[in-house]
């Protein structure tokens, strides 16, 4: 409910018209893995299964654990 969060958050939800219930329904789901990169290559040479969200970040589209993620990481050291 709208009393439970900041007035300037409710403002900024309307004004962008995004819906309070889909922000926290989205929140309770699995978090998704997103990425921004310090360079386009290093994007563009990137080999995990991803949606590229602007020129330099991108979800990732497979759900990753811990493990996972730090192979990113170390992978991601290696190119750069």
């Amino acid at each position: 409910n709208e009393s439970s969060v900041p007035e300037w958050f409710v403002k900024s939800l309307k004004k962008n018209k995004l819906s309070l219930k889909e922000i926290i329904k989205n929140i309770a789901d699995e978090p998704s893995l997103h990425l921004v990169f310090k360079n386009k290559n290093l994007l563009c040479t990137f080999q995990e299964d991803h949606i590229k969200t602007t020129d330099l970040s991108a979800f990732i589209l497979d759900k990753k654990n811990n493990k996972s993620i730090k192979k990113i990481h170390k992978s991601v050291k290696k190119i750069h």
